[in-house]
């Protein structure tokens, strides 16, 4: 064998017993690798075991802390399972608590919300209650009918005080408010006069706390809850009775609030505090079919001082401006129509006035319809009748009242609204007739579809006469105005006035605010006397309708209800609704 195969020779079992070293080696190695491998499968189990039952533990104390954890996870590459089925149910375990976590989350969210709502209701309150308390004017009227605020009337009238006045209410105002819906009522409308007027002040008084009050009004019996305006030159003092519309029901035979009089007390008194002058009327009293009363109050609200006189008497007071002969039922003396006639005369000075209303029971008068004829005027012995439905109203089945036209405007220039009718009642109006044109004038009439209607003792039926634009109310004139003189500065009159309806002068017809009869009769006065028109006329307010205010015991109910009610029955609604989405 040569050199050459013997060196190929060693070359080939060297190279074999290389691979065969190597192949063993490579054996080794792998089994190595296996055991390694197996055993970092293990311990990668072991620690896995752990990872869970720490994450459990961790579970139980803190679920916040928990879902910090597991958003952290989210952004980790999660590793590659071995077990399929551990890898399911730790997928499911992970996904319920992320679940549990966000419920959580937006549980408290939800509860915060409700929390931090109610807390700003109830703060909103809190602030709304105080700001109300300390300043009246931000008082809303919410009734609808303004029966918290001042009418125009008085809100024109306000503008023009010159003098302070003073509003003492005698009570605490506590305790006044505590008195019922139209003790409410009266006190907002206190605040709103001296809320509307810097010569305004209101004050509270409360009787038993300051018994020595009483010793400066000693002609008086002050009693809680009435009211004192007073000024620099008087006072006035309003009684309940004053400022409250007390009626009896006759079903129960007890008397009730039916309505509210406080503007028209308060804003008469502020009225007559302020005049520096305020012109007589004097009722003839004793022979009337029907009182007078409502028309003598409206004089009083409105700046007159009424008086009243006998005519067993024979004589006027001397500073009365204006008389009234209201409804009589028995004639007067002709003495006294004669001194009617010295007083309406003056000794020449003229500047009289007498305002006459018959009795629609006709009795005989001939003394009356004596003064009257010399006058110019006489009252028709029948009914005025109206056949034209435009100017009829239904006041209840079968009972129709009559929307006169007036015919003079001297007497409607001063009225707040000129609108407004003159109304009367049928089967209570009588016809005013007019003998001399020349000094006599209507004053309201009838349509041209009118008639007097007549009652004829023989027969059941009444007689119809056709009467186009029967007059109902007129005034005669005699003096200076009626001469040559009437354009001079002195020139003075003196007038009688006519007017054939009682009815049209009682509460019902006075006290509403749909019917102009309460605001013609004070212009009309007014201007007679030459005087500039300073009253006003304010119906009586009713809030049998309305809700316009709340009592103590009212207050108490709506505070338990906005406290505790409602924020109770918010929290327990969130807690079911939070506990519900936790357990989903």
């Amino acid at each position: 064998m040569s050199n050459k195969e013997n060196k190929d020779k060693n070359f080939d079992t060297k190279l074999a017993a290389e691979e065969e070293l190597d192949s063993k080696t490579a054996l080794e190695e792998f089994e190595k690798s296996e055991e390694e491998s197996k055993k970092k499968a293990e311990e990668k189990k072991k620690s896995e075991k752990t990872e869970d039952e720490k994450s459990d533990k961790k579970d139980k104390k803190s679920e916040t802390s928990e879902d910090k954890k597991s958003d952290k996870k989210k952004d980790k590459k999660p590793e590659k399972e071995t077990d399929p089925v551990k890898a399911e149910k730790k997928a499911a375990k992970k996904s319920r608590r992320e679940l549990k976590a966000r419920a959580f989350r937006r549980g408290w969210f939800s509860v915060a919300l409700v929390a931090f709502f109610l807390a700003a209701v109830i703060l909103v309150n809190l602030i709304a209650s105080t700001l109300v308390d300390k300043i009246p004017a931000l008082v809303i009227d919410t009734s609808g009918s303004d029966n918290f605020e001042l009418t125009e009337d008085t809100l024109d009238y306000l503008p023009t005080l010159k003098d302070d006045i003073e509003i003492i209410v005698l009570s605490d105002e506590k305790d006044f408010k505590e008195g019922g819906e139209y003790f409410v009522q009266a006190n907002t409308l206190f605040h709103e006069y001296e809320n509307k007027s810097d010569k305004i002040t209101l004050k509270y008084v409360d009787l038993t706390s300051n018994p020595t009050f009483v010793s400066s009004y000693p002609d008086e019996s002050l009693s809680a809850y009435n009211i004192i305006v007073k000024s620099d030159k008087g006072y006035k003092y309003i009684t309940q009775q004053d400022y409250l519309d007390v009626q009896m029901d006759y079903n129960s035979y007890q008397y009730y609030i039916a309505g509210s009089k406080v503007e028209e007390a308060v804003t008469s008194a502020i009225l007559n505090v302020t005049l520096d002058e305020k012109p007589k009327v004097t009722f003839i009293s004793d022979i009337n079919d029907y009182d007078y009363k409502s028309f003598k109050t409206l004089l009083d609200n409105n700046g007159f001082e009424t008086e009243e006189v006998s005519p067993a008497m024979n004589s006027i007071p001397e500073d009365t401006e204006i008389l009234v002969l209201y409804t009589p039922n028995a004639d007067l003396d002709s003495s006294y129509v004669d001194t009617i006639s010295e007083f309406l005369d003056n000794d020449g000075e003229y500047g009289r006035e007498l305002l006459y209303v018959p009795s629609e029971k006709f009795p005989e008068l001939p003394n009356i319809d004596s003064l009257l004829e010399e006058w110019g005027m006489s009252v028709e012995k029948g009914y005025a009748f109206e056949n034209d439905t435009n100017y009829m109203g239904m006041v209840s089945y079968n009972v129709y009242l009559y929307i006169t036209q007036y015919s003079n405007t001297t007497y409607t220039a001063n009225m707040k609204n000129s609108s407004l009718p003159f109304c009367v009642l049928e089967g209570y109006s009588m016809p005013v007739n007019i003998l001399d044109e020349e000094n006599v004038s209507s004053l309201f009439t009838l349509s041209d579809q009118s008639q007097v209607v007549y009652r004829v003792e023989s027969s059941d039926e009444p007689e119809y006469e056709d009467s186009p634009n029967l007059v109902l109310g007129a005034v005669s004139t005699k003096g200076s105005e009626s001469s040559s003189d009437a354009d001079t500065d002195n020139s003075k009159s003196s007038n009688v006035v006519v007017i054939g309806s009682s009815v049209a002068l009682s509460e019902t017809f006075l006290s509403s605010s749909s019917y102009g009869n309460s605001s013609y009769i004070v212009s009309m006065l007014n201007t007679l006397i030459d005087r500039e028109n300073v009253g006003v006329t304010i119906e009586s307010k009713s809030l049998e309708s309305e809700e316009l205010g709340i009592t103590t015991a009212q207050i108490r109910v709506l505070s338990v209800i906005f406290v505790l009610v409602i924020p109770l029955a918010v929290l327990i609604t969130g807690i079911v609704i939070f506990i519900k989405r936790r357990n989903m």
